[in-house]
This record gives structure tokens, C-alpha cells and sequence, in this order.
């Protein structure tokens, strides 16, 4: 254990201790000095409660602080702006939670406390971090202003915010821990003991105010003079970490940690002053009051907003630390803020929309088994993995679906076995299996590349997904989220930052992104056009055609920039294929249609600019993007030298191909058993097949193909899947099936999965239409 924590542990222990015994202990004598919140009005709770949980907290804090003294803890007079003010604040709450405070003395003791701060203790936000290229976003005159509206207006947003049982401390706990993280990555020793000492006073507190299966209501409230007296110091925190002059993390990184109070008394105050309101006049429109009209309990509640805090903290901590840009940061907490207000404006949507949501749940959850539940979790540790090429997590997550699969075997072989693609991929399995086994020397590497080819793991997968179907949803947004995390980890900030975005090699780790970004590109694109569609009728169409727009925008951002020509090639197959399919099946309308290849141009010419944007300097958009297909023209052409030349990579594949043809008509129906070539070009994964099974093989697989395509039309003739699902499906399909043409996609134990899983989405088509 490190100095530092040997010397912390006996005081984050003395300060809980003292916390939990020292606000029971005070509970009963509140009562006589009149510390005591009665029900009525706008207040929930049903019998009178003492205010002396915020006192109570702090007196265990000064307690520990002045225990430690001796061994030099933290020094008190190097800090006297803070001590003095705490004290004022905690006085004017103590009086306001006895006889009640008018705004004006409040505000005039705030104001003095603010003061105080940046007066004595030099707390000024000088600059809000950097512009790309190294420019400090200085503030300039208005420093000293704006560093005293935060401050105010963050002690009042902590107050505000304490309108439900634990929200107030769970929420303040949250912040002081990525506080405290934030600070000793800046090796602001005094700031991390501070926040660690106070985060066990305030956890303390929550023993006794949050709610739980052991306590149905808080016993004790935190009051005005706690919930002051918190934002306080969590402002101060906040401000003084933020400009520490070895920070790691940034202020707008900061800004995340301390944004949800905020948020919430800004769109109110916003919202009152539209209607001609004081800003000061108390409602129940707070976020928790939203949540408790959609029927969560108060300790659900509390629970929801404290995890949403410790989920933003992390977001900014953990991405200003690994490097990411600052504007990235701020336009991202903007978007977070429009959707605040948004949520909160119309307040009666959100409300519907989440009681809809909770009876969904509550339908799903009963009627799910043990074994739904382990499939589940299974699928979502898979697509959190995915994007970081975490192999174990993923072999992980593929045993616990195995086990899953162990609780309902009988009924999957029973459902299975009546669809004819199951014996198609069983024969296909059996015949490949056979033609590796009868070599004289196997080549047992390739059988689970061609297990996972041929759709035979597929075949279970498939059946759980039309387990989870109501799950599509949220798998699918861990995969985006993972996706985004991935690149937000992977990229070289510093370089990008400076101005290099015209090299591949700084936007990340492309091992498996090339074919995950072409494959959620189809559903993106599905639901764009779903939201033109019904852009005028539905507001949640307008609201998923924005989200979805902005994630279009940054996949092929990323696909550009990575330089993922043969992905870009695979994905532009898959989105031919919905166009086709939108025109062509039955069930789909002509008008669904129409927007979707509004989609799809839209796409065409954000492609185009994107692409002038982030090319290679040595590169024209023509060399880059035409020079395959010229190459190819020359090839067919009989110029095999000029083809050559035009795109050397893709000749060199095309003479693969070439050679491998070759070998296959040596043995044209039963293969060879393995797919070796003369040298180690890239080879198409059908040709890979036809090698190993011959013809036959590869007829098999032509087969299962086109039941999973028939499968999946079928799921709209049927009206069993809805039309966007559907046409996302087979462009999913698309995708892969054009880039096992171009690559040897099933060749990695990731890219097997991602195939895997395709098929599989097929293969729910099939068994939801059999």
C-alpha cells in the first residue's frame, strides 16, 4: 500500500464511522431545535423528518480533519477561503432548514462565499482547456464573472437538486470519486484527500437518507445547510483541479463530472423564464420528479441519476485522460444538454415513452427463463467486446451462451430440425469436416474458419436471437457505444489534434473495424430512412433520424480515414442489395423505398466529401477509390502489365484468384481439402471453400445463402419483422457475402464471429418464418 493511501484508509474509515453514529445520534435533538422537514405542499414523504444530515456529514469531515491534523493531512490555513466559506454556507442552510430563508439573504451569502473564493483562495476559471493545434480557449475578462455565476449557480443546482431520498448525496458521492481520480492524475494530493475523506462523510450520510430493500424511507434528510455545503466543495473541487497546472484532465473533461445538477436547474430556470416565471419558484418539473411520474420508485430513481452521473464522470475523465480533443468533448456535452432539455421539455412524452418502456421490461423479465437471462448476457458482453478485439471476453461470452443453450437444447433441436437450411448447413459442415479429415496430412486450422463459414454455429445463435428479438435495440447501441469507445481509445489525439488526419495510422486499431463499420452502416442507413419517412408525423422519428445521421456521419468518417477501401466495397454491395430488395419484395412500400435511396444518396455524396477530406496527400480520389476498378476493366481486358500497374494490390489478388481457379479445375467437384496457394496474397474466401470441398461445397454454401435471403423476404410477406429490420438484415448479408468475394474474412477468430453472427440474423429470419 503507497504512502498515501496508509495514510487515508484510517481516515476515510473515522469519517464514515463518524458520519453514520454521529447523524443517528443527532436525529432525536433535531426534533427539539427544530430541524425537522413536515410533510404537506409539494413534499412527498409522510411523516416529519430531521434536517440534520448535512450537518451531521460536515461535523464528521471537520472531525477527521482535525484528528489528522497532527500528521500534517491537509493544511487547514492553506485553505482558509474554503474553510471560511463552508462555515457561512452551512450557517445560512442551517438557519433556512430552522425558520426558512428568504432568496435575497441566500444569494447575498453565496455571493460572499464566491468571493471569498476567488478573492482569497485565487479560484478562477482561467481557461477552458485547448482548441486544436494548442490554443488555450482562454476566457479572458470574463474569467472572474463566469467562475462566479458557476459557483453560485452549481451550490444552488446541488440544492435543487435534493428532491428525492438519496439523490443529492449518491449523486455528490459520484462526482467526488471521479473528482478524486481526476486529482491524483494531476498529483493534487490536498484535492484527492479532501474529496476521499469527504466522499465517506457523504457515504456515511447515505446509510441513514438512501433508499434500499433494508430501508423503505430516509430517516434523516440532508437539508439546505448539507446540500450547500456539498456543491460547495464539489465546485471548488472541480475549479481547482480543472486549472491545476499538471492536469491530466481537462475542464471541459471535468465539466462532464458535475454536468447533471446543472443541466437540471438550467432547463428549469430556462424553461420558468420563458414562461414568465422566477427562475427561484419551486415545481415539480426536475428530472426526478419526470422519472417518479413514470413510475419509478424514489430509490429507483436515485439509483438511475447517481449511475447516470458516475457514467458521465467516466466518459469525461477517462476520455480527456486517454487525449480526447476538448471540442470534441464540449460538442458532445452540448448534445447531452440538448437532450436534457428535450427530455424534460416534454416532460409528458418522456413520461409515456418510459412507463411504456417499464411495462415492456416487466412483460419481458417474467416472461423470461434462467437461461434467456444467461444468452443475454452473454449477447451483450459480446457486442461490448467486438469493437476492442477482445478475443477472451468474447470466447467468454461464447461459453456462456453454450451454457445457456445447455438449459433448452430439446427445444432448439426440435425447432431446428424442421427448417431445410438446417440440413444444408449440417451437410455442408459434415462434407467440408470429411474433405480435411481424408488428406493425409489435415489441415485442422482451416476447419473453424470453415465451421464458422458455413453457418453451423449460426444455427443456435440464430434461434437465441429470435429469443432476444426485444432486445435488438440495446445490443445494438452497445455495439455502436463500444464502437465509438474503441476509436475514442485507439486514436492518436495528440497527432490528429496537430493536423494530421490524412494518415491512416492515427485514427486507430483497424483489425476488426472494417468489417464492423460496413456492417452497421446497413441499419443506420435503414433507419434514416425511416425517420424521412415520418419526419412530420413523429417526433421520435425526428429524434432517431438526428442520432442516426450523426452516427452515419462519424462510421464513414472512420471508414475513410482507416483507408478500409475493400469494407467501403463490401458495404456499398450491402447497400445495393437493400435498394434492390426495398424495390423488389412484396410488403415493402414503393414510398419506403423512395426514402431509402434518398438514404443511400445522401450517403453517396457524404462519401465523396469525406473522402476529399481525409486522402492521402500523395493520393487522388481517382487513384484511391477508381483505381481498383480500372485495374480490374485492364485485367478483364486481356492488360494484365497495364491492370498492374493502374492498382498493384488488386492484380495481385485477381492473379490469386487466378491460380486458384486453376488449381480447383484440377479437382473441380471434391476439392483438396485445404486452400493452400503459391504465395500468401489475400484470397476470396469462396475460392478458400472451393479448394477445401470443391464445387459441391461451394454450391452447398450458394444454397444456404439463398434460403437465408428467402427467409428474410419472407419475414416482411409475413409481417413478422418490421420492413427496416428486414431490409437491414439483408444488407448485413450483402455485406458479408461480398466481402468473403474479396477477402478471406472468416480467416480470424473475430471476423468468424462477425459472420457468425450475420448468418445468425438470417437464420432468425428463417426460423421466425418456418
Amino acid at each position: 500500500m503507497t504512502p498515501l493511501w496508509q495514510s487515508l484508509a484510517p481516515a476515510l474509515l473515522v469519517a464514515f464511522v463518524l458520519s453514520a453514529a454521529g447523524i443517528k445520534a443527532l436525529r432525536r435533538p433535531a426534533q427539539r431545535w427544530g430541524f425537522v422537514d413536515r410533510p404537506g405542499g409539494r413534499k412527498t414523504h409522510e411523516k416529519p423528518t430531521p434536517t440534520i444530515g448535512g450537518l451531521g456529514l460536515f461535523l464528521a469531515f471537520f472531525l477527521t480533519l482535525a484528528l489528522m491534523a497532527p500528521t500534517s493531512l491537509i493544511p487547514a490555513t492553506t485553505h482558509w477561503p474554503l474553510w471560511v466559506s463552508l462555515l457561512l454556507l452551512l450557517g445560512a442552510g442551517a438557519v433556512d432548514d430552522q425558520r426558512g430563508l428568504s432568496v435575497g439573504p441566500r444569494l447575498t451569502v453565496q455571493l460572499v462565499c464566491a468571493g471569498l473564493l476567488i478573492g482569497g483562495g485565487g479560484v478562477v476559471l482561467y481557461d477552458l482547456g485547448y482548441w486544436p493545434g494548442g490554443t488555450p480557449m482562454a476566457l479572458g475578462l470574463l474569467a472572474v464573472p463566469i467562475t462566479l455565476m458557476g459557483i453560485v449557480g452549481f451550490v444552488n443546482a446541488v440544492n435543487m437538486m435534493d428532491g428525492v431520498d438519496g439523490v443529492a448525496g449518491g449523486t455528490v458521492f459520484a462526482m467526488l470519486g471521479w473528482l478524486a481520480v481526476a486529482a491524483l492524475l494531476a498529483d493534487a494530493i490536498t484535492a484527492v484527500q479532501i474529496a476521499l475523506i469527504l466522499a465517506a462523510a457523504v457515504l456515511g450520510f447515505l446509510v441513514h437518507n438512501l433508499r434500499s430493500p433494508l430501508r423503505r424511507r430516509a430517516s434523516v434528510f440532508l437539508g439546505d445547510a448539507g446540500s450547500l455545503g456539498l456543491g460547495l466543495v464539489v465546485i471548488w473541487l472541480a475549479m481547482t483541479i480543472s486549472q491545476h497546472p499538471d492536469r491530466v484532465v481537462s475542464p471541459w473533461g471535468i465539466a462532464w463530472v458535475v454536468v447533471l445538477p446543472v443541466l437540471d436547474t438550467l432547463s428549469l430556470c430556462i424553461r420558468r423564464v420563458m414562461r414568465g416565471q422566477s427562475p427561484f419558484r419551486a415545481d415539480r418539473a426536475h428530472l426526478h420528479h419526470v422519472l417518479e411520474r413514470a413510475g419509478f420508485t424514489p430509490g429507483q430513481s436515485a439509483a438511475l441519476l447517481i449511475a447516470v452521473t458516475a457514467a458521465l464522470g467516466a466518459i469525461g475523465v477517462v476520455g480527456s485522460a486517454i487525449g480526447v480533443p476538448d471540442v470534441l468533448l464540449a460538442t458532445t456535452l452540448l448534445i447531452v444538454a440538448a437532450a436534457h432539455y428535450l427530455f424534460v421539455r416534454y416532460a409528458w412524452r418522456s413520461t409515456r415513452a418510459l412507463k411504456r418502456l417499464r411495462g415492456w421490461a416487466a412483460g419481458r423479465a417474467q416472461a423470461s427463463t434462467g437461461a434467456d437471462r444467461v444468452a443475454l448476457l452473454a449477447l451483450y458482453l459480446a457486442m461490448a467486446a467486438l469493437p476492442f478485439g477482445a478475443d477472451a471476453v468474447v470466447a467468454g461470452a461464447g461459453a456462456l451462451l453454450i451454457l445457456a443453450t445447455a438449459g433448452c437444447a430439446q427445444k432448439m433441436a426440435q425447432d431446428l430440425r424442421r427448417l431445410p437450411l438446417t440440413w444444408v448447413v449440417l451437410g455442408l459442415s459434415a462434407w467440408v469436416s470429411l474433405a480435411i479429415a481424408l488428406r493425409p496430412d489435415p489441415v485442422w486450422s482451416l476447419w473453424l474458419p470453415m465451421m464458422g463459414m458455413s453457418g453451423v454455429f449460426a444455427l443456435p445463435l440464430g434461434w437465441w436471437f429470435t429469443r432476444v428479438r426485444h432486445h435488438a435495440a440495446g445490443l445494438f447501441a452497445v455495439l455502436l457505444l463500444g464502437i465509438l469507445l474503441a476509436w475514442l481509445h485507439g486514436a492518436n489525439w495528440q497527432m490528429l489534434e496537430a493536423g494530421f488526419i490524412r494518415n491512416k495510422g492515427y485514427w486507430g486499431d483497424a483489425r476488426t473495424s472494417g468489417l464492423l463499420l460496413a456492417l452497421v452502416l446497413m441499419p443506420l442507413v435503414a433507419i434514416v430512412a425511416v425517420g424521412l419517412g415520418q419526419f412530420r408525423q413523429r417526433w421520435r422519428a425526428r429524434a432517431a433520424l438526428g442520432v442516426a445521421m450523426l452516427l452515419t456521419v462519424i462510421m464513414l468518417m472512420l471508414l475513410v480515414a482507416m483507408q478500409l477501401q475493400t469494407a467501403m466495397a463490401a458495404a456499398l454491395a450491402g447497400l445495393i442489395v437493400m435498394l434492390l430488395a426495398a424495390f423488389f419484395t412484396p410488403g415493402i412500400t414503393r414510398r419506403y423505398a423512395l426514402n431509402l435511396l434518398i438514404s443511400v444518396g445522401l450517403l453517396a455524396v457524404l462519401s465523396i466529401a469525406v473522402a476529399g477530406v481525409f486522402k492521402p496527400n500523395s493520393q487522388s480520389l481517382a487513384t484511391q477509390y477508381l483505381g481498383p476498378v480500372q485495374s480490374a476493366l485492364l485485367y478483364v481486358g486481356g492488360e494484365p502489365e497495364l491492370a498492374a500497374k493502374r492498382h498493384p494490390a488488386l492484380a495481385s489478388r485477381i492473379d490469386t484468384w487466378h491460380e486458384g481457379l486453376v488449381r480447383i479445375a484440377e479437382r473441380p467437384l471434391a476439392g483438396f481439402g485445404d486452400a493452400a496457394l503459391p504465395h500468401d496474397s489475400p484470397q476470396s474466401a469462396y475460392l478458400a471453400l472451393t479448394q477445401i470441398g470443391g464445387l459441391f461445397a461451394l454450391a452447398l454454401y450458394v444454397a444456404i445463402l439463398g434460403l437465408l435471403a428467402a427467409g428474410l423476404q419472407k419475414t416482411v410477406v409475413q409481417q413478422r419483422w418490421r420492413p427496416v429490420n428486414t431490409l437491414a438484415a439483408q444488407g448485413l448479408l450483402g455485406v458479408v457475402v461480398a466481402l468473403m468475394l474479396l477477402t478471406p474474412v472468416v480467416s480470424g477468430p473475430l471476423g468468424a464471429v462477425l459472420v457468425t453472427a450475420v448468418l445468425a440474423v438470417g437464420v432468425a429470419g428463417v426460423v421466425d418464418t418456418r
